[in-house]
């Protein structure tokens, strides 16, 4: 996947989880919640798009978590260009 120069857009998994975090610059040991959006009683709806600026054109891995209400995860890692 490639994105213009300094940017990354990551959109629509996990809509239906009820919380949903991004590590923008995985590098391949923890996962360093970086962004989250989550549901509470209070407000129902949930985030599901969000973009990130990279200081550096590169090679990077971000990784998209997503929790639904019984604790069962799914994780995606994609590698990105960004130029």
């Amino acid at each position: 996947m490639t994105f213009p120069k300094r940017s990354g857009r990551l959109s629509g998994i996990g809509a239906n989880g009820s919380t949903w975090a991004v590590d923008w610059e995985y590098k391949g040991d923890t996962f360093h919640n970086q962004w989250q959006s989550y549901r509470s009683r209070k407000e129902p709806g949930i985030e599901t798009k969000t973009s990130h600026v990279y200081d550096d054109p590169g090679r990077y891995t971000v990784v998209a978590k997503v929790i639904d209400i019984l604790g069962n995860d799914t994780t995606k890692t994609l590698v990105i260009e960004v130029h």
